[in-house]
């Protein structure tokens, strides 16, 4: 028998939360069902620690318990760890020097895009002086109210055209763990992306959506293995140290690493990314039946000296979408 406990990560934005920004009831299962003595979660977001506690929150008034005390938290897409009891564990950020070069080089290509900066004061955003793109931001703000705690809450900064350079803007707004790059015009945003993909990757994590292009610090696995490598010098840790026995829930493009570097890892529903479903072992329809099966041991996450193929459970087959 075992004496580690079930770790088990989440995505917040993806799976904990809806469109909204409302808690999924379905995903509050993840909580309901477990052991809470033996699982520790690590719950994961591209937005603030803020936001991820905020979410907690709200998760022990739903369960009509707490989790506060078993939840790691990653947030700012992998920059920003928050031990359970709140100890900032790590919080990276950007070299200002290699961030206005990726500012100039995707101007460069498309002098329209739309830069969006996450720092411990909030998230700014950087709009050019043409009319679509202050209505892009409009409308965006205007979608962002309706979100609650999870909206980015944009603040304007003043454009870079009076000449300040990013230790000014820095100074005003606080060092930048992550950064977001919009590009409006369709026929030059792959330019973008590959304009900036070679110096972005130096910087951190890359990740490329329908919308945005955004660089983080550091990636989510990254992040997960640092959390693993913290606990693991606990001499009374119970947490496992391997990231293959992690239990990995996402469905968002930033996820996909984490999918595939975990023996247990899934997307939920239909609107998961193509890129998460091809990295996650299974693709599932109803969250609760997968969480039964893991919490009642379908999958024996410790069970040493297997091949890789066995080590994968199986899953009843009406819950599950094999690729």
């Amino acid at each position: 028998m075992h004496n580690k406990k079930l770790t088990v990560a989440v995505d917040i934005d993806t799976v904990l939360l809806d469109k909204k920004g409302n808690l999924n009831q379905e995903a509050l299962e993840i909580f309901k069902k477990a052991d809470r003595q033996n699982t520790t979660f690590i719950l994961l977001t591209n937005k603030s620690s803020e936001v991820a506690r905020s979410v907690i929150n709200k998760i022990n008034i739903e369960i009509k318990g707490s989790v506060t005390s078993q939840c790691w938290v990653i947030a700012n897409g992998g920059g920003k760890i928050v031990s359970p009891l709140g100890k900032v564990i790590q919080d990276k950020t950007f070299d200002n020097v290699r961030l206005m070069r990726i500012i100039s080089m995707s101007k460069c290509v498309d002098n329209d895009c739309i830069y969006m900066y996450s720092t411990c004061n909030g998230n700014f955003v950087q709009v050019p002086q043409s009319n679509i793109a202050n209505f892009t931001i409009w409308i965006h703000n205007l979608k962002d109210k309706k979100l609650g705690d999870s909206a980015l809450n944009l603040q304007k900064i003043e454009n870079f055209k009076e000449g300040r350079d990013m230790d000014a803007v820095t100074k005003e707004i606080g060092n930048i763990n992550q950064l977001r790059v919009l590009s409006l015009n369709k026929d030059k945003k792959q330019k973008v992306q590959y304009a900036i993909k070679l110096e972005a990757s130096k910087m951190g994590a890359v990740a490329y959506s329908d919308k945005y292009t955004t660089i983080s610090t550091t990636s989510k696995l990254d992040a997960i293995k640092m959390i693993l490598q913290t606990v693991e010098q606990s001499l009374q840790s119970t947490m496992t140290a391997n990231i293959e026995d992690v239990i990995y829930l996402g469905n968002g493009v930033s996820d996909a690493d984490c999918l595939n570097a975990c023996d247990i890892s899934a997307t939920w529903g239909e609107k998961a990314h193509s890129k998460a479903k091809v990295s996650a072992k299974y693709n599932i329809l109803h969250l609760s039946n997968f969480m039964d099966n893991v919490y009642n041991g379908v999958f024996d996450v410790f069970k040493e000296n297997m091949e890789p193929e066995e080590k994968k459970g199986k899953l009843p087959e009406k819950i599950l979408h094999l690729k």
